[in-house]
């Protein structure tokens, strides 16, 4: 049986796909998957064992300039390359207007989430299969349930990722500072100070950095340290192999955070304008703290209530999140307490 899988981006959805593709090949062993995603995303496909193939589907650089020659030649490649293999079944776990399309172009049987529970209820009229899942629940379980109800197996277990884990850790932590929403950053002071708890604790942090605005804050971040590093413009399969021998990392509600939970390193996550019942790290020693704010998660992404665009992930405290990092070292470390 071959499989045309489609979830295009962002990094977070990606690694949320990854149990749902380790259930398909655990009970259908023979299937062949193929998964159509964004380029800057392709790699973290190729980690999982199950994938067969993989398409790129450019459509952010695509969308920049639809109607250039190049594009539209990237566009009528694509189109070859879908249709290069005759499937069995396309699934749309990302239930956009574009990954419908993908899916659409293809010409096999399609499936994805009805209208009530896709993230754009329009795509559902573009597959054959629609099915109900219900949007409260986690990320995870919802496209592992999507999967179970399209091939006709049971959801059951926990969820695998499918990605060779390191079992040695060494004594750094990781900070994942960077995130698309402004409203989801943590203040800088707030990192400062934890950075400073950590190194006292005896670690360094490494920081994962992507472009000159990344850069220039993990350098403020970590001004006044020198046993910290900053990584500048690593491969996301670097990143992933320096996360998984990490003794424990922190991040926020941004894909770094769920690629620790991935390689089950220990993760404290922090949530302020979103949700971590529906989004947040699954897995082994993973703990989300959230805002203490009245008015959050509300699942803007812009403040309403203050020019400050950041204030419900002030009310999280550096020491609130050490005391919670803490707990992940003593356990995995099976001491009875840190300096």
């Amino acid at each position: 049986m071959k499989i045309l899988l489609i979830k295009l981006s962002s990094l977070g959805d990606i690694i949320h796909t990854l149990p749902a593709i380790s259930d398909i090949k655990k009970n259908l062993p023979n299937v062949e998957i193929t998964w159509a995603i964004e380029p800057n995303f392709a790699e973290v496909a190729a980690w999982h064992p199950a994938v067969s193939k993989i398409i790129h589907i450019p459509l952010r650089q695509i969308k920049k300039r639809p109607w250039s020659l190049s594009n539209i030649k990237k566009l009528y490649l694509i189109i070859r390359k879908i249709r290069a293999t005759q499937y069995d079944l396309v699934i749309d776990a990302q239930g956009l207007l574009k990954s419908a399309f993908i899916a659409k172009i293809a010409k096999a049987n399609t499936a994805g989430f009805c209208h009530n529970s896709a993230r754009e209820a329009i795509s559902a009229k573009l597959y054959k299969t629609k099915i109900t899942v219900d949007n409260k629940l986690h990320a995870i379980e919802r496209t592992r349930i999507l999967c179970s109800k399209i091939l006709r197996y049971p959801t059951n277990g926990q969820c695998n990722y499918g990605l060779k884990n390191h079992a040695v850790r060494t004594k750094y932590i990781m900070i994942f500072h960077s995130t698309t929403w402004e409203n989801k950053h943590y203040p800088e002071y707030n990192w400062q100070q934890l950075i400073k708890i950590i190194n006292q604790a005896g670690y360094s942090v490494y920081l994962p950095a992507l472009g000159t605005t990344e850069i220039s804050r993990a350098t403020r971040l970590i001004s006044n340290s020198c046993n910290n590093k900053i990584l500048a413009n690593h491969s996301l399969s670097e990143i992933k192999n320096i996360i998984s021998k990490a003794s424990a990392a922190v991040g926020l509600d941004t894909g770094l955070s769920h690629l620790a939970a991935a390689t089950a390193t220990p993760c404290v996550a922090i949530y302020g304008p979103t949700d971590p019942i529906l989004a947040g790290n699954r897995g082994k020693a993973q703990i989300s703290i959230t805002s203490n704010s009245s008015c959050a998660p509300c699942m803007k992404r812009q403040c309403s209530l203050a020019d400050n665009s950041i204030l419900c992930m002030q009310q999280v405290t550096a020491t609130q999140v050490w005391g919670e990092l803490k707990k992940l070292l003593n356990h995995s470390s099976g001491k009875s307490a840190l300096n």
